[in-house]
């Protein structure tokens, strides 16, 4: 059995690395995203433009009824509620999908919020996609570096196989 082969029955059978995989590639890409959105000028921060949506598309009375609940807390609250909603999310993906298609999922999510975040503004419509685009490509390689990348040893965790090569390369001299 090869380490590649018993690297793939590990990931198959443990939820809770490919869980906690999940949640976190899906809060890199998130701040990849953001990092970018302040980046590029003119371009609406992807949490905030998604509150934006939120608070735009919710019934008065039950958007103020909320407000006075909470008084002035009301935008940090909804954007820890996204940014916890996000990690549930990627954690959820995580745990269902299948790993080789994860990445694909990330990428249907980003096209899927950037659809619910378009405010017909041309310029604001393109630096969220790039925004977007590159905080889908960081949480697929975060997911891909935390899961599908077979670790190998190093030197630190097998001394003795180094030294074993530096023992053979003297007896050739």
């Amino acid at each position: 059995m090869s380490a590649d082969s018993v690297h793939d029955e590990q990931i198959v059978r443990d939820p809770a690395r490919l869980t906690l995989a999940g949640g976190a590639s899906a809060l890199v890409g998130l701040g990849a995203a953001e990092v970018v959105g302040l980046i590029l000028p003119g371009s609406p921060s992807p949490t905030a433009a998604f509150a934006d949506r939120i608070i735009a598309n919710t019934p008065d009375g039950i958007r103020e009824s909320l407000i006075g609940a909470v008084g002035t807390a009301d935008k940090p609250l909804l954007v820890l509620g996204i940014v916890l909603g996000v990690v549930v999310v990627g954690a959820l993906v995580g745990w269902f999908a299948r790993p080789e298609r994860v990445p694909w999922i990330f990428a249907a999510g980003g096209v899927i919020t950037w659809l619910l975040c378009f405010t017909g503004s041309v310029q604001a419509g393109v630096t969220l996609a790039i925004s977007l685009a590159v905080g889908v490509a960081a949480g697929a390689m975060a997911w891909t570096r935390l899961v599908l990348s077979p670790t190998r040893p190093t030197l630190r965790s097998t001394p003795s196989a180094a030294l074993d090569r530096r023992a053979r390369a003297r007896g050739r001299r």
